[in-house]
């Protein structure tokens, strides 16, 4: 699931045509990762930054008791966790996994 700010689409357009907010020619998004405590959290989270993301984690430790929500992101309830900080730290996007 990937929850997107209004604005995106032009700050991906305006770094892209200025050469700003740049890793190796792609735009460098700020990502807010919801992790859901899976075993592929810190996988997931070295792949983004290696790639240029600056990656703002939550429920990043693994831990299969799944103590912050379900592990679902197709369920709406468990995105509660991800809108607030998307919101908050003007995030490029949300991702939940």
């Amino acid at each position: 699931y990937v929850m997107l700010s209004p604005a995106t689409c032009f700050d991906f357009a305006f770094a892209a045509d200025t050469g700003s907010a740049q890793h190796d020619g792609v735009c460098a998004l700020k990502v807010v990762a919801d992790f859901g405590n899976g075993v592929s959290g810190p996988v997931y989270k070295q792949a983004l930054e290696q790639t240029g993301y600056e990656v703002i984690p939550l429920c990043e430790e693994p831990d299969g008791t799944f103590p912050n929500h379900a592990a679902d992101p197709s369920d709406h309830e468990t995105l509660t966790v991800l809108r607030e900080p998307v919101r908050n730290e003007k995030a490029d996007c949300g991702i939940a996994f």
